[in-house]
């Protein structure tokens, strides 16, 4: 990731972290990220009091970032000679070929973890628009994943985990890849053609009994589902039982989900196969035989 990338737009109605905040962390980090994206409610609210948070950085959520790299030994080795202390002591005494390992053949989805990390800046006196004072240090949680591996779940939901991720809205940090961009355009538009599957299908037009009809705040709800489907945390009472309403209905949330769809919609209209009424919340109409 380079700093010659333009500078970012700024921060959007819900998102609590501004691209300035987000960017000045990723350029702490050593160079060979080719990808950068933060989420979660540690980057978006998901509560109605996170104005009133956001410069007291004990009370705010960890930020969630996913850095795509094309080198992830070179880059874990050099990550762990500038931060040691973001490893655990087992992987710093075994070496950056063991976060490799774990990462590549850990058995999970490609992706290593550093959670509850102290986020590193690169200019902690400007002050930010929401705060009188600097940056406040903010607790980040930020997975490592290849630049391959990252294409691969995006194009094919080969572990539906970053691509889960991605359904939903994030924030992208620097310009971003062109291929994992390319692929994230079939990412979304198979996550919303599987979400209108799911529908069931007695939501029939009262006029029209072979046309269905949904409202897209439950058609978002239910892409933010796909990735949770058989996730065990849901099902063990580990993972917030709202979750998945917070992800859609929280405070400014539903713009990003319009918008991130945006062009899916507009494929899928024009082609004829869907209709939308945008009245505020707005609806989706489809025939059911198509």
């Amino acid at each position: 990731m380079t700093k010659e990338s333009p500078s970012p737009p700024p921060t959007v109605e819900g998102q609590i972290a501004s691209l300035e905040e987000l960017s000045d962390i990723v350029e702490a980090f050593p160079d060979g990220i080719s990808h950068a994206f933060g989420y979660g409610s540690g980057v978006f609210s998901q509560s109605s009091d996170a104005g009133s948070r956001m410069c007291r950085p004990e009370v705010m959520p960890m930020m969630d970032l996913i850095f795509a790299v094309d080198d992830p030994l070179a880059w874990h080795r050099e990550n762990m000679e500038r931060y040691p202390e973001h490893y655990a002591s087992l992987i710093r005494w075994t070496g950056p070929r063991m976060a490799h390992a774990i990462q590549t053949n850990g058995g999970g989805a490609s992706v290593y973890f550093n959670p509850y990390v102290d986020a590193p800046t690169t200019n902690t006196s400007k002050p930010q628009r929401w705060c009188m004072g600097p940056i406040p240090q903010r607790q980040i949680k930020y997975g490592v994943v290849s630049t391959t591996d990252l294409i691969d779940d995006v194009s094919s939901w080969k572990y539906l985990y970053l691509a889960g991720r991605l359904h939903k809205p994030t924030v992208l940090i620097g310009q971003g890849h062109p291929e994992i961009m390319h692929h994230q355009q079939g990412n979304l538009m198979g996550a919303l053609a599987a979400s209108l599957l799911l529908v069931p299908g007695d939501n029939t037009n009262n006029n029209n009994n072979n046309s269905v009809v949904e409202s897209l705040p439950n058609i978002f709800c239910r892409i933010a589902g796909l990735s949770y489907s058989g996730d065990f945390r849901m099902a063990v009472g580990a993972e917030d039982p709202e979750k998945i309403h917070k992800l859609v209905h929280s405070a400014g949330k539903y713009p990003l989900w319009k918008n991130l769809y945006q062009n899916a919609f507009h494929k899928l209209s024009q082609e004829g196969l869907i209709h939308i009424t945008d009245d505020g919340d707005g609806t989706m109409e489809w025939d059911a035989h198509d």
